[in-house]
């Protein structure tokens, strides 16, 4: 958010010159605005115990060939866990990771390692501004075929189908079994809040202006 407060104001001083030099006028209004997520290390390292506890769904062949189906409308194989794998210090892991380079759907739960580099996962979600508000975490799981690109009618093939249904349910019940050991144990909330104010020392959430009210995009056509 820093980052971005620097290169709203170069990109604007950048328009305002262009308008000058063409002799023309220039204006531009806050629309909406997504934070960037802020990991909590604590919280996440409880979100993995509990995708390890929680057994994961079994997916039958009919399933994992539905899967397959989608795979192979897809220009090119994924390659998604030939990337994680490399970030991976521990080669036996990174072996058994590629491994399942070829899976129909992922039914396994990767590695976290809590010393390992963050990786960073592209998208917009309010889920970020919340997480600058207080200790958040998130995961994923396997709800379509590897390597299906978002917003395609894949997904939406896809999200009705069996396997992610299971995955959905899945994940609910990490969720849940998160929470209740958040809640039982109260050394996990002091740790995870500790981190969160060590984490955001110095920084501070940049709100809306009071005068800017989100609207769909749809509206300013």
């Amino acid at each position: 958010m820093e980052q971005l407060g620097e290169l709203q104001e170069r990109v604007t001083r950048i328009a305002q010159g262009a308008a000058l030099m063409t002799e023309t006028e220039m204006s531009y209004e806050t629309i909406k605005a997504c934070a960037n997520y802020i990991p909590n290390r604590e919280l996440s390292s409880q979100l993995y115990r509990a995708m390890l506890d929680i057994p994961l769904p079994a997916f039958s062949e009919a399933e994992k060939g539905y899967a397959a189906r989608f795979t192979k409308t897809l220009p090119a194989r994924p390659q998604e866990l030939d990337h994680l794998a490399a970030t991976v210090g521990d080669r036996a892991v990174a072996k058994r990771l590629r491994a399942h380079a070829v899976d129909a759907i992922y039914d396994f739960v990767v590695p976290y390692d809590e010393d390992a580099p963050i990786r960073t996962s592209f998208g917009s979600t309010d889920v970020g501004d919340v997480s600058w508000l207080c200790p958040t975490a998130q995961f994923v799981s396997s709800t379509w075929a590897p390597g299906t690109p978002g917003h395609t009618w894949q997904v939406v093939a896809q999200g009705k189908g069996p396997v992610a249904h299971k995955m959905m349910l899945w994940g609910a019940k990490v969720i849940a079994l998160t929470a209740l050991r958040v809640i039982s144990d109260a050394s996990i909330l002091r740790k995870a809040r500790a981190e969160f104010h060590e984490t955001m020392t110095g920084r501070t959430y940049r709100q809306l202006p009071d005068d800017v009210k989100p609207r769909a995009v749809a509206d300013l056509l």
